[in-house]
């Protein structure tokens, strides 16, 4: 019993429900994620968005079965290894997809239709897309930005007026999954002996495009961050930017140095330096979004 429920939080790939965070962006930075009908909604939306990716990978467990008992790792994951059987993690799906529905309509009925398309292009994804080389990051950062703008819809309860979802919504989420994605792509070329046989996209890859598509993300995710400071209406958000840089720059560093780290993005916070980077950004923007008028009128009467 304690080894098929095991089985089934391998299968749920509960590490990887941080990604459905992104949903809490525009939450966050509206200001209404403190609203008690909107705390309750985000956290219905979250779990929404945590069972449809685990119906997804429970999918591409099955899916991949024969090539992940062939994988040094991937051999270990529930289906693989025989801890739950096809035709159970097929029946799990199916639940796992029913109850995002019920849950994503208690939100609303456009959070439901991004939660469908999360799920369309996840399997997309899974069939054809992660074999093509550039699509197969693309569609990863992608779905990133369907996290993130269908945490908009989180606040169309009646509650809170509906938020217009601004352009740096879609860049900023969409070039930092880049970033991540590639730095991925760039381990497991660093990290595995014959990387091709365990995915079939990385033999088109070279270490060196997939450094320079790091580089490149990387350059355009600082780049609209800032821009995104720029024109915000708190203009303080722009003293954010050396710790956006520091983090961002340090996470290179990890990558190159590291490269287990980039291969398991979650495991991040294991180094000192990138959390207590993460953990000041935090802090300092939680700071400027509550107490941005008083920190205006502090430099104000510092400049007279």
């Amino acid at each position: 019993m304690a080894g098929k429920l095991l089985g089934l939080i391998k299968l749920m790939r509960v590490e990887q429900w941080y990604k459905n965070a992104m949903m809490f962006v525009p939450l966050v930075f509206s200001m209404h994620l403190l609203d008690a009908g909107v705390g309750l909604a985000a956290i219905k939306g979250f779990a929404a968005l945590c069972l449809v990716s685990s119906a997804s990978y429970a999918i591409n467990d099955i899916i991949d079965v024969e090539k992940d008992r062939a994988h040094p790792e991937k051999r270990k994951r529930p289906v693989a290894s025989g801890t739950i059987g096809i035709p159970l993690a097929l029946v799990l799906a199916v639940v796992f997809i029913a109850a995002s529905v019920f849950l994503g309509l208690k939100v609303s009925r456009m959070f439901t239709f991004f939660v469908g398309v999360l799920f369309v292009s996840t399997m997309v994804y899974s069939f054809f897309l992660k074999n093509l080389i550039y699509a197969d990051v693309i569609t990863i950062a992608t779905n990133f930005v369907i996290r993130t703008v269908s945490g908009a819809y989180v606040m169309q309860t009646g509650l809170v007026p509906f938020v217009e979802i601004s352009p740096w919504l879609i860049l900023c989420p969409f070039f930092l999954a880049m970033f991540l994605v590639s730095g991925k792509r760039y381990g497991d070329l660093v990290v595995m002996e014959r990387p091709e046989l365990h995915k079939k996209v990385l033999k088109d890859y070279t270490k060196e495009s997939a450094l320079a598509l790091v580089d490149a993300s990387m350059t355009l995710l600082l780049m609209v961050y800032s821009l995104y400071t720029y024109y915000n209406e708190r203009k303080a958000m722009m003293i954010t930017i050396p710790l956006a840089m520091f983090i961002i720059l340090r996470y290179r560093f990890l990558m190159v140095k590291e490269p287990r780290i980039a291969r398991h993005p979650h495991e991040a916070y294991k180094d000192r330096q990138l959390f207590v980077g993460v953990l000041m950004f935090c802090v300092l923007v939680a700071v400027i979004l509550f107490f941005d008028q008083s920190i205006a009128a502090f430099f104000q009467l510092s400049l007279r």
